[in-house]
């Protein structure tokens, strides 16, 4: 059993605000739905898999676009307490940024109706969203690159919301061990990611044959002759990539055209 001391102690330790924390504490105990995302035990792994299990039906349920720009309330509207208050503790592991807003933008640029042709036929990209700046940049890299290499690259992935990071993020703890510390090696937190931030907006982009549409073969797509050609014209359409030592060479952010 852990007491409120502790409990607030390990909280702190993971940045949940004082007053969550105490709140976590109350009665001298937590009840038995809220635990540390780090706990590693059968109730953490249960806690995680029945908030993936609560929000994947109304996100679903969502159109494409009101998905990508769902906010914290919508999300939560499906759970518990205990659930809420793990996802806001989440939100609050060191690195996270809870404090990034849903982008104001309403002017987007919509990504849709694109098509890879992998080996197992022909797929229809979903919908993604771009702020106009830089949908229009993209706009006219992607055609300088289809001049030159007779093909482009379409976007798998480009603006989404706090709230849709942290979907994400807690839907693909099952996959690494039920880890938030494993689960961030691939997934940035919520608020941290490039794809929250429309003033250097992330993008990842995926080739016409479907290279790398499951974003787990780095190898592959560096061998793309759109990735060298990435390397050496994005910078003159305001993009550019993680830099010596990026693990994911799809992802580049708009900075500004020069």
């Amino acid at each position: 059993m852990v007491d409120a001391r502790t409990w607030i102690s390990r909280a702190a330790l993971i940045g949940i605000p004082l007053s969550l924390s105490l709140s976590l504490a109350c009665a001298g105990r937590p009840p038995d739905g809220e635990i540390d995302p780090f706990e590693n035990s059968p109730r953490q792994r249960a806690m995680v898999d029945a908030i993936a299990a609560a929000l994947a039906g109304p996100m679903k349920e969502r159109s494409p676009e009101e998905a990508l720009l769902v906010e914290r309330e919508d999300l939560y509207a499906p759970l518990t307490i205990e659930q809420r208050n793990f996802l806001e503790a989440i939100r609050h592991i060191e690195g996270a940024d809870p404090t990034r807003a849903v982008a104001s933008e309403n002017d987007w640029i919509r990504i849709e109706d694109r098509r890879v042709r992998g080996p197992s036929g022909e797929r229809v990209l979903s919908l993604q969203l771009l702020p106009r700046g830089v949908g229009l940049a993209f706009r006219r890299m992607d055609a300088a690159m289809r001049a030159d290499l007779g093909r482009g690259l379409l976007i798998g992935s480009g603006y989404r919301t706090p709230a849709n990071q942290l979907f994400i993020f807690v839907s693909y703890m099952p996959y690494y061990d039920y880890s938030p510390t494993k689960t961030l090696l691939h997934v940035s937190l919520p608020g941290a990611s490039d794809h929250n931030r429309v003033e250097r907006q992330g993008i990842d982009f995926v080739s016409e044959e479907g290279v790398d549409l499951r974003y787990s073969d780095a190898e592959a797509f560096r061998a793309l002759d759109e990735y060298a050609w990435l390397v050496a014209n994005a910078a003159r359409f305001g993009f550019e990539d993680q830099g010596p030592g990026g693990l994911s060479p799809w992802h580049w952010h708009f900075i500004d055209e020069p």
